[in-house]
């Protein structure tokens, strides 16, 4: 028998714990699994800003591209148009960063002709070109624009996300054959 409840405490069978003594047991566990939360927060938060960052990059280089490819002349880029294009279209992605420029250590953007099989290169050669165009492009002539971004600087997670991420990003777009100047 049960000193305090007599009989009763046999007969009811309860086995539940008194109330008080329930309430500590979710704190505990709480604090055991809050820095795997704060990892999984932390990294689903890095993977999003990632993310936008490709996405931002490769369409900055597709927008470079269609721009650049209006004629041969313009496929160089000679007036940095494409170049402005580019910072115009990573401005949301640089989270509060001024993008200053297409040959910084943040964002670097090279346009080249590529010519077609009987075409020449207006104004570059492809044995200076930093990045070769593609040995197949049809035959017709092409722009191809690199892009290389360095992301924000966010918080890193060892041995899983490094702080920042370097993309480039690469787009090919034929030139347009009608106009020549």
């Amino acid at each position: 028998m049960h000193p305090e409840r007599g009989m009763r405490a046999i007969m009811t069978g309860s086995k539940t714990m008194p109330v008080r003594r329930r309430s500590g047991n979710s704190i505990i566990e709480l604090t055991f699994m809050m820095p795997w939360l704060l990892f999984l927060f932390v990294g689903v938060f890095d993977t999003g800003f990632y993310c936008y960052a490709l996405i931002a990059t490769q369409n900055a280089a597709r927008a470079a591209a269609v721009h650049n490819s209006i004629s041969k002349t313009a496929a160089t880029d000679p007036d940095s148009s494409g170049c402005q294009i580019v910072i115009s279209e990573l401005s949301t992605a640089a989270y509060g960063r001024t993008l200053t420029g297409c040959n910084t250590q943040t964002l670097q953007v090279e346009s080249d002709y590529c010519p077609g099989p009987q075409g020449s290169s207006p104004s570059s050669s492809s044995s200076t070109q930093k990045y070769p165009c593609p040995p197949s492009i049809g035959n017709t002539d092409a722009v191809q624009v690199v892009v290389t971004y360095q992301s924000a600087l966010l918080i890193p997670i060892p041995g899983l996300l490094q702080g920042q991420l370097t993309i480039n990003r690469t787009a090919l777009m034929q030139v347009n054959p009608s106009a020549d100047f």
